[in-house]
């Protein structure tokens, strides 16, 4: 079984964040999530420090839409 091309998959993105924030909406809307209501965060992690960036918050997402 092979496994996915990191290096290829990451350099399919023109924009990390805005990557982050589609696959966060579409995730928060799949039918099994969306009448559920439950936060889904967005982060980006820099491969050269590990430094974590929160993207989308999952809390502010959710209160802002009840």
């Amino acid at each position: 079984m092979q496994g996915i091309d990191l290096k290829e998959w990451l350099h399919k993105f023109d924009n990390v964040y805005d990557s982050v924030k589609n696959t966060v909406h579409n995730i928060r809307n799949h039918p099994f999530l969306a009448e559920v209501g439950i936060p889904v965060h967005g982060l980006v992690i820099d491969p050269q420090t590990g430094k974590l960036e929160l993207v989308v918050n999952g809390y502010q997402a959710a209160e802002a839409e009840a």
